[in-house]
């Protein structure tokens, strides 16, 4: 529009079309057609900031500019003095978008319903808020209460109040960034922290981030607090055991030498299957280990190399454990066996397998139950597994059933 020619631009109908492709055609509309409400309106309803262009008369315009701010409320900013001092349309304007408030009269800017409302939409919205408000203790209490973040932009000695802190923290944990230095390396103020939003681990000083005190009490709170801690903590063995028996998937912020530690790989996996995925891959690779992997929760076959979601001995046992954990087994073992040969397997193994479990020092148990299924003695006792007369009693009981062939497993077993 800028290069058109002035009887284009001075065209009604022509301009109406222009400004129907872009609002901000109106940059370049004639004075009077910047006075019509209807063509103003026409082009706010796309984008409020057009509001710019209008005459002064219709940015004065109560009805237009409330009708504006309902769909754009960066409006606002365009409307006269007097509306941006006018308390409902401000509140209007704020509780849709919260940082129209810089848009807002000063007085209003100390409105504490305004602030609040701006607050509920946006916490960044505080940063408008009038300094009376931000140093007052009451408000900012209340501000962090509905948006923890609003701590960023209250008065400094605030930011050093424990209980304004410890209340911002409570809604955001990210808040803890905009604390006092003081109070982050406070180890007595940030073991409350942490107990109370573990994440806010993340900005206390270095030192504490090495306090194994402290990182229990975040994690205790929260496991993902540990990816926060020093990295001498995170190759704790015990602490991160500690974390993981309770959320195994904190498993992946360990060291890599935690992470390739079968024992702790274990514990992590029984507390949670996806953990397998964060298993260093030397272990993922270990057939032994995989074995033990599925046995504690099937569905960790899914993290498997894809060789041993191949073995079909690791699949059987892994569907035992849980059947959902077929899915993961890979498209040759379906090609060896039909699906449902291998749930009925399945189940007779899991059967024998419990059998066991609830008996794994008793002879007659172990015996009638790998009979049901070979794979089932991995859960006898080590004290069988090591006796030399039971282990001849096994293989003698295994040999007869298989060549009557009534043994269950004879495939996997041979």
């Amino acid at each position: 529009m800028k290069y058109a020619a002035a009887s284009l631009v001075e065209n009604h109908e022509f301009f109406l079309q222009a400004a129907a492709l872009n609002p901000h055609a109106l940059r370049f509309a004639p004075e009077s057609f910047k006075a019509e409400k209807e063509l103003i309106m026409m082009a706010a309803a796309v984008d409020g900031r057009v509001l710019r262009y209008a005459a002064p008369a219709l940015r004065a315009d109560r009805s237009l500019i409330l009708w504006a701010v309902g769909l754009h409320a960066v409006a606002l900013e365009f409307a006269d003095d007097s509306l941006r001092a006018d308390r409902e349309l401000v509140l209007h304007a704020v509780s849709a978008f919260g940082a129209s408030l810089q848009f807002a009269s000063e007085s209003l800017k100390s409105d504490k319903e305004i602030v609040r409302q701006a607050l509920l939409q946006d916490a960044t919205s505080f940063c408008y808020a009038s300094s009376s408000l931000s140093s007052d203790p009451g408000f900012v209490l209340e501000a962090v209460t509905l948006r923890g973040r609003a701590l960023q932009f209250v008065a400094s000695d605030l930011q050093a109040d424990e209980e304004v802190v410890l209340q911002a923290i409570a809604q955001h944990p990210n808040a803890m960034q905009y604390a006092a230095a003081s109070l982050r390396s406070d180890r007595g103020f940030v073991m409350q922290a942490v107990s109370a939003a573990g994440m806010a681990l993340q900005y206390v000083s270095d030192f504490l981030k090495v306090d194994a005190e402290v990182v229990l009490a975040a994690t205790r709170q929260c496991e993902g607090a540990l990816q926060f801690a020093d990295a001498a903590l995170l190759a704790n063995r015990e602490l991160v055991l500690q974390v993981i028996g309770r959320n195994g998937e904190a498993l992946r912020h360990a060291s890599p030498a935690v992470r390739s530690d079968q024992e702790c790989a274990l514990i992590a996996i029984q507390s949670s299957y996806r953990a397998m995925e964060f298993v260093a891959d030397s272990l993922t690779q270990d057939r032994e280990f995989v074995l033990k992997a599925v046995c504690t929760d099937g569905r960790s076959l899914c993290f498997a190399s894809s060789e041993l979601r191949e073995d079909r001995k690791i699949v059987l046992l892994a569907a035992a454990q849980n059947e959902a954990s077929l899915e993961f087994a890979a498209p040759s073992i379906l090609d060896q066996q039909p699906l449902k040969e291998i749930q009925q397997e399945a189940a007779s193994l899991r059967a024998a397998s419990q059998s066991i479990q609830r008996h794994p020092a008793s002879r007659d148990a172990v015996l009638r139950a790998v009979l049901r299924h070979p794979l089932s003695f991995r859960f006898a006792s080590e004290g069988l597994k090591d006796d030399e007369e039971f282990l001849r009693q096994w293989e003698e009981a295994v040999r007869l059933a298989r060549s009557c062939g009534s043994l269950a497993g004879a495939r996997v077993y041979s």
